[in-house]
């Protein structure tokens, strides 16, 4: 962040370790610091969106940018998300992000057409319980954010936000990969984030009666999946994981892979199996 070049930025670092660990990055550089020392909920993404709160409430530029501590942006990377906010009269800007989506899943979206179609990107999160954009990284106007504080009360901290910004503000795009992350998936693959996942569906019931009813089946089909693997993560076999595989398959619109539910009743042997032969069954997507 200190290397940006071309703007003026107010860099404010939020510690979440509640012992202080990133002071002394702090006192290196010379900028802000607060350090959250206790939080009321053990939920890692509640925590993270709770940091992120704690930031906009420190800060006071017109413009925000989150950015993960294991996340860098290039030293030209604000620079050109601004130039993209004021060329196409956004709000808000993203580039792409080496990530957990396949990048031709959303390779449409970073077509450099802004501002982007809402309702493609809508579709999109509310299918796949997923989000094409990133938080982190991001380049929004203050008013859009403070618009969706408290962002603790969102049952996820990425996912969430990105279909709130989307849903209220002209957003655009760059086709280009401006952020990286040196630590892989995070906490993407933690039972708190399967658990904040698969509460949107119920969080957005009714947004999703806009859209045709094929959205929502693929969206329960893949709370129903994630579930599975979020029972299977906390132990070795489960019946809850057999039933959740089982009404996933039942809801799917697009095919129904009824091997993955055999597969299921030999717990995570069984999925791992499966998975090395069918990487892709037909008409059902893996979750994240």
């Amino acid at each position: 962040m200190v290397s940006q070049k071309s703007v003026s930025i107010d860099i404010h670092i939020v510690d979440m370790t509640r012992n202080e660990n990133a002071r002394p990055v702090a006192d290196e550089y010379g900028v802000n610091y607060t350090c959250i020392n206790s939080y009321e909920t053990d939920n890692k993404i509640e925590q993270v969106a709770i940091a992120r709160d704690r930031g906009i409430q420190k800060t006071n530029g017109r413009y925000v940018l989150f950015l993960d501590d294991d996340d860098e942006i290039q030293a030209n990377g604000i620079r050109m998300l601004l130039e993209a906010i004021e060329s196409g009269d956004c709000s808000v800007a993203f580039a792409r992000k080496r990530d957990l989506l396949d990048p031709e899943a959303i390779r449409e979206f970073y077509t450099g057409e802004n501002p982007i179609d809402p309702d493609t990107v809508l579709e999109f999160c509310l299918s796949a319980l997923a989000a094409p954009y990133g938080i982190s990284g991001m380049l929004a106007e203050r008013s859009a954010i403070e618009s969706l504080l408290p962002m603790a009360d969102f049952p996820h901290d990425d996912i969430v936000p990105v279909i709130e910004l989307v849903r209220s503000n002209k957003v655009c795009t760059i086709d280009r990969e401006l952020i990286t992350s040196r630590s892989g998936y995070g906490l993407s693959r933690s039972v708190d984030c399967k658990a904040a996942r698969m509460a949107i569906v119920e969080y957005y019931d009714e947004l999703y009666d806009a859209y045709p009813d094929t959205v929502r089946k693929r969206g329960l089909a893949l709370k129903h999946a994630i579930g599975a693997l979020k029972c299977l993560q906390q132990s070795r076999w489960s019946a809850h994981a057999v039933r959740h595989f089982w009404k996933a398959v039942r809801t799917n619109p697009d095919g129904s892979p009824y091997g993955l539910v055999f597969a299921s009743l030999f717990g995570r042997y069984g999925l791992r199996s499966y998975k090395s032969r069918f990487p892709s069954p037909s008409g059902f997507n893996w979750p994240v």
